[in-house]
């Protein structure tokens, strides 16, 4: 699935905003998702990641240097992405125009 530069910035930003800031682990979670999930979103992509896919890998990734760590995330959020809907709604939410800032 290929997007715009932008767009792709806008939907990971909005999502992102389901992960809470914080400190040490927390916030190498946040750039991890960052960066994996712009990667799962851009043309060189081999695989359509979900939002939640890519949310476990990087739990999975970052559990072994942080084995007690408890990684904070919206799960109800994330675990909508199980159904389509909640996937196609954010896409829609983050391209609006009307979205606050």
């Amino acid at each position: 699935m290929t997007r715009k530069l932008s767009n792709m910035r806008k939907t990971v930003s909005a999502e992102l905003s389901h992960i809470p800031k914080g400190r040490g682990p927390q916030q190498e979670l946040r750039m991890a998702y960052w960066n994996y999930r712009m990667r799962s979103l851009g043309k060189k992509s081999k695989e359509n990641k979900t939002a939640v896919a890519v949310l476990k890998e990087c739990i999975l990734l970052l559990e072994k240097g942080y084995p007690d760590f408890k990684f904070k995330y919206d799960q109800e959020f994330f675990s909508g992405f199980e159904s389509s809907h909640l996937w196609h709604d954010t896409i829609a939410w983050a391209l609006s125009e009307s979205r606050p800032s």
